[in-house]
C-alpha cells in the first residue's frame, strides 16, 4: 500500500525519476535501447534474478513480436517503497512479497492486479555456540523456534541477541508477523 498520496497523472509519463539500481539490455546492450519497463523491487534485483528474468524477457519479446530492442530498470526499493514507486508513477510495475499490501494498494486504486509468481524463503541462522539454546526438529515450527529464543533472551540477555533489519521490507514484515504470533517483540 502507498503511503504518499498517489500520483493521478502517473500514466502521462509525468512522474518522477529515479536513477535505476541497473539496466538491463538483454542480448543488446551494445545498442544501449531505451528504458521502456521500470520494475521496483528489492531482493529479486540484489539476488541477480531480475537480471536473469529481464533479459529472457527483452529477447523474447523482440524475437516473438519483432518490437525494438528496449532496456527494463531495476528500481532498488523495499516493499513499501516499491508501493510508494508504483503510486508516484516512478515505476511500472513491482516484485512485492506481501498479498494484504498488495490488496490495500488495489483498493487505492493504483495497480490493477496482483499475480502471485514466487514464495521467498526464510532461514533463522545463529551462531555454531548456539546460546539460545534452540533445538531445532523435522517437526519444530518457526513459531516454536521463535519462542525458543524469545526465552533465550529472557534468560541470557548478555549472550542472546536478535538482530532485525526493522526497514518496512517485506522481510522484516514477515519477522513481525511471527514475533506477533508467539505474543511477543524483539
Amino acid at each position: 500500500m502507498a503511503t504518499i498520496p498517489i500520483n493521478p497523472d502517473r500514466a502521462k509519463n509525468n512522474s518522477p525519476y529515479i536513477e535505476p539500481g541497473l539496466v538491463y539490455y538483454g542480448s543488446y546492450k551494445n545498442e544501449k535501447p531505451p528504458i521502456q519497463l521500470r520494475i521496483a523491487t528489492d531482493g529479486a534485483g540484489q539476488s541477480g534474478l531480475m537480471r536473469a528474468l529481464a533479459d529472457k524477457f527483452i529477447d523474447d519479446r523482440v524475437i516473438e513480436t519483432g518490437c525494438k530492442p528496449f532496456a527494463v530498470s531495476w528500481i532498488k526499493s523495499d516493499t513499501a517503497g516499491s508501493f510508494n514507486n508504483l503510486a508516484s508513477g516512478a515505476a511500472d510495475l513491482s516484485i512485492t512479497y506481501h498479498p494484504a499490501a498488495e490488496a490495500i494498494a488495489a483498493q487505492q486504486g493504483f495497480t490493477d492486479r496482483s499475480v502471485y509468481a514466487w514464495r521467498d524463503h526464510f532461514m533463522l541462522i545463529g551462531p555454531t555456540s548456539n546460546p539460545a539454546k534452540l533445538k531445532p526438529s523435522s517437526t519444530t515450527s518457526i513459531f516454536d523456534l521463535f519462542g525458543q529464543l524469545f526465552r533465550g533472551v529472557v534468560e541470557n540477555p548478555a549472550a542472546v541477541r536478535f538482530l532485525s533489519r526493522y526497514d518496512k521490507s517485506a522481510t522484516n514484515v514477515k519477522e513481525a508477523l511471527i514475533w506477533t504470533t508467539i505474543g511477543q517483540m524483539p
